[in-house]
């Protein structure tokens, strides 16, 4: 996904248990920079398995977050 999001001409940010270097991310941050991070992004790719640990990762303070920012739905 992020190749392609770059292919586009966008900007990646990138969120891993292991923050560790992505070439195709410009960014990389841990899970526990998520609440500061959805303001940032116009667009959010989810692609984690659903267990218990990622259930709930993109709730309604994520999407409050997206809003506050006026980018959300604009």
């Amino acid at each position: 996904m992020a190749r392609r999001a770059k292919a586009f001409g966008m900007g990646v940010i990138g969120v891993r248990a292991n923050p560790a270097p992505v070439p195709e991310a410009d960014e990389i941050f841990s899970p526990a920079a998520l609440p500061e991070l959805w303001g940032r992004a116009d667009f959010v790719v989810v692609c984690v398995p659903l267990t218990e640990a990622t259930r709930g990762l993109v709730d309604a303070r994520a999407f409050a977050a997206a809003f506050a920012c006026g980018r959300a739905g604009s």
